[in-house]
C-alpha cells in the first residue's frame, strides 16, 4: 500500500501537487504554494471525489448507493491513528516533491 501511494505521489505530484487529502491542500496553502481560491477548489474536489468513490464502492458490492453508517468510530486511538497517517502522508508528499 505504501509503495503504491508513493508511486501515485511521484506520478501525480508534478501535475497537481498530489493533493489526495484536504490537509495536504491546507499544508500547501500554509506553505505559500497554493492560493486560497485553489485550496478551496481542491478541497471541494476532494470531498466530491470521496462521495463518488463511496458511491462506486457501494455499487460494486450491491449496497444502496446512499446509506447512513451505524458503526461509530469515536475513540481516541482511532483519531490518533488518523492524525499519524495524515502526518505521514504530508511528509511523504513534501519530501517526494522537493
Amino acid at each position: 500500500m505504501g509503495a503504491g501511494l508513493y508511486a501515485l505521489i511521484l506520478v501525480f505530484g508534478p501535475v497537481s501537487g498530489a493533493h489526495f487529502n484536504p490537509i495536504v491542500s491546507a499544508a500547501s496553502l500554509w506553505d505559500g504554494r497554493l492560493s486560497r481560491y485553489f485550496c478551496l477548489v481542491y478541497v471541494l474536489a476532494q470531498f466530491r471525489g470521496a462521495l463518488l468513490g463511496v458511491a462506486a464502492a457501494h455499487a460494486m458490492f450491491g449496497l444502496p448507493i446512499v446509506q447512513f453508517s451505524v458503526h461509530l468510530r469515536p475513540t481516541l486511538g482511532e483519531g490518533l491513528g488518523e492524525a499519524i497517517a495524515t502526518f505521514g502522508l504530508v511528509m511523504v508528499i513534501v519530501l517526494a516533491l522537493h
